[in-house]
């Protein structure tokens, strides 16, 4: 039981940072600039930085790298279907 009630700081920002990911990118959507979605992808990496069940810099390094995919994919693959994307 004291394992699960540590873990829950780490539940709870998890959480936070992925419903502000989706939040941030929808409104990216709506809005003519590409910051959102920027922040958007910093913020599901982080997510995913406290989701990861690895060490410190295991994680820090996955969650880096996650980013910088959803970076590349937002501006080469994205930039096709969205007018506000930078090309």
């Amino acid at each position: 039981m004291a394992e699960f009630l540590t873990t829950i700081p780490s539940l709870l920002l998890m959480t936070l940072f992925f419903i502000a990911a989706v939040v941030l990118v929808l409104l990216d959507y709506l809005l003519p600039v590409d910051y959102l979605a920027y922040l958007g992808y910093l913020c599901f990496a982080i997510g995913m930085f406290f989701a990861l069940p690895m060490g410190l810099v295991a994680s820090i390094l996955v969650a880096i790298a996650i980013f910088l995919i959803l970076l590349v994919f937002h501006i080469r693959l994205f930039s096709h279907y969205l007018t506000n994307a930078r090309q």
